[in-house]
């Protein structure tokens, strides 16, 4: 998801959507862009690249949502 994607879809939430919009690259490690970078003119190391990216994104995401459930479990 790129800033724009991002901003299409704040723009459709409805005001009073309970769930969040976040970006994925949100999760990523810190130094990180938001941005997921377009891997067609990487040939493939640019799409083992984003692999990578989403990666660690999703390991992040996954934490993320591990973290809040302990809470609320507490």
């Amino acid at each position: 998801m790129d800033s724009s994607n991002y901003h299409d879809l704040l723009v459709r939430r409805p005001a009073n959507a309970r769930a969040q919009v976040e970006r994925l690259l949100h999760f990523a490690p810190a130094g990180w862009p938001l941005d997921v970078p377009d891997p067609y003119y990487g040939g493939d190391d640019g799409f083992e690249h984003v692999l990578n990216v989403i990666t660690q994104a999703s390991r992040g995401f996954i934490t993320h949502i591990q973290a809040g459930a302990s809470a609320i479990s507490e």
